[in-house]
C-alpha cells in the first residue's frame, strides 16, 4: 500500500505541474506582455555659447519601417551632373553627364532638342525654377540664362564669372565682373540688356549670393586650408558691410526670406540670423550643398561618418565620398529628426524641396532621386 501511494503522490504532483505549464503558456498567449516600439532618436542643438560637451552625431532609428515607409526612387533614366526643379509643376530638368538637357514630368523622362553644354560648374535657378543660371567653360567660364517656358539661351554680359537671382524678380540677376584684379558688382536687366553699377572692389575670385532685396552677398571661395569671409552689399548705396570674418571652409547657404542661413565653418554646423550671429550649433557635421532650406525647417543629408575627410576641400573636388541618413531639422528648437535610413549607401548632393518631395543627386551612381515624405 505504501508503495501504491507513492506512485499516486508522484503522478498528482506531475499533473499539477503539467497544469500549471499549460495555463502560465496559454495566460501568455490570451494576454501578451507588451514590447515598446524602438522609435527614430532626436538630436537637438544647443544656443550659442552651450555646453556642447555631451553633443553627439544623430543616431540612426532603431525602427527600420521609418525607412520603408518612405518612397525613395531614381527618376532620371541618365546620370546627371546638375538639376532645378519648375516648382509650380514640379517638373525637373537636369544636364547629364554628356551635357544634354532632359525634362522629367509625368513619370517621363525626354531629352530636349537642345545643344550639349560641356564642362558645367553649376546651376543656379530663379526662386519659381522658371529660368536658371548655368555656368560652363575652362578655364573661362561663360554664363547664359536658360528660360524653361521659351527653351532658349541668353548669354550674361562678357567677363562676368558669378551670378545670383534677384529674390523678388527673374528680370533681375546680380553679376560679378572681373576687370584686371578688380570685381565689379552691378544689377543686370534681363528684358532690358542694361547694367547698374553698385561697387568695384580690389578682392579677386568672389561668389555672389543675393538672399536679401537690398543685399547681395560676397563671399571667398571655400577651402579648410585658409580663412574666408562673407561680406554684404547695399544695392541702393554700394555700401559693404563685413557679416562673417575670417572663418576656414566657409560655405553657408540662405532661407528664402534670407533671415536665417545655414552655415559649415572651422569644421562646425550651424543656423545664423542675417548678421551672421550663431543661433544653433549641432553637434553633427554636413555641408550647406547637402541642405536645403525653408523659413521654419529643413531638411539635411547628413554623413554617418566624416573621419579622414577634409571638408568642403576633398567633397568639392569629389575625392571623398560620403554615406548619409536624411533628417529633418527644426530650426526653432534645433532638434533633428530622421527621416531616411536605408541600407543603400547614399550620398546626397544639391538637396532641393518641392511639394513635399525631397530632390537630390546621388553622387555614388550619378543618378537623380526623389524622396516623398
Amino acid at each position: 500500500m505504501k508503495g501504491l501511494n507513492k506512485i499516486w503522490l508522484i503522478i498528482i504532483i506531475a499533473s499539477v505541474i503539467i497544469i500549471g505549464v499549460a495555463l502560465y503558456f496559454s495566460w501568455q498567449f490570451i494576454f501578451p506582455t507588451e514590447t515598446p516600439t524602438p522609435t527614430p532618436t532626436n538630436n537637438t542643438g544647443t544656443l550659442p555659447n552651450g555646453d556642447d560637451a555631451g553633443l553627439t552625431p544623430p543616431t540612426q532609428a532603431n525602427d527600420q519601417s521609418t525607412a520603408t515607409r518612405q518612397k525613395l526612387s531614381i527618376i532620371s533614366k541618365s546620370q546627371a551632373s546638375h538639376y532645378w526643379v519648375e516648382r509650380e509643376s514640379n517638373e525637373v530638368f537636369y544636364f547629364d553627364t554628356d551635357g544634354f538637357l532632359h525634362k522629367i514630368g509625368q513619370n517621363q523622362d525626354i531629352k530636349l532638342d537642345m545643344q550639349a553644354i560641356n564642362n558645367i560648374a553649376w546651376v543656379k535657378s530663379s526662386a519659381d525654377g522658371k529660368m536658371t543660371i548655368v555656368s560652363f567653360g575652362s578655364p573661362n567660364a561663360t554664363l547664359v540664362i536658360f528660360d524653361t517656358e521659351s527653351s532658349t539661351y541668353k548669354q550674361l554680359p562678357n567677363n562676368t564669372t558669378s551670378s545670383a537671382w534677384d529674390p523678388e524678380s527673374n528680370n533681375r540677376v546680380a553679376i560679378l565682373r572681373q576687370n584686371n584684379s578688380d570685381s565689379i558688382i552691378s544689377i543686370f536687366n534681363i528684358s532690358t540688356g542694361r547694367i547698374s553699377n553698385i561697387v568695384s572692389l580690389t578682392q579677386y575670385d568672389l561668389e555672389v549670393d543675393w538672399p536679401l532685396a537690398n543685399k547681395i552677398h560676397l563671399a571667398s571661395k571655400p577651402s579648410a586650408n585658409y580663412n574666408s569671409s562673407l561680406w554684404s552689399v547695399d544695392t541702393s548705396n554700394g555700401r559693404v558691410q563685413n557679416i562673417i570674418s575670417d572663418l576656414s571652409g566657409l560655405m553657408t547657404k540662405w532661407s528664402p526670406d534670407g533671415q536665417s542661413g545655414l552655415m559649415f565653418a572651422a569644421k562646425s554646423f550651424q543656423l545664423i540670423d542675417a548678421s551672421g550671429n550663431s543661433l544653433i550649433r549641432w553637434g553633427f557635421v554636413t555641408l550647406p550643398s547637402k541642405c536645403t532650406m525653408g523659413n521654419s525647417r529643413g531638411y539635411c543629408a547628413v554623413p554617418k561618418s566624416v573621419s579622414g575627410a577634409t571638408l568642403p576641400d576633398d567633397y568639392l573636388q569629389k575625392s571623398k565620398a560620403l554615406d548619409d541618413n536624411i533628417y529633418e531639422v527644426d530650426f526653432a528648437t534645433g532638434i533633428a529628426t530622421i527621416v531616411l535610413e536605408t541600407e543603400q549607401v547614399i550620398d546626397a548632393d544639391l538637396v532641393s524641396f518641392n511639394k513635399n518631395s525631397l530632390f537630390f543627386i546621388n553622387r555614388l551612381d550619378g543618378f537623380l532621386y526623389k524622396l516623398a515624405l
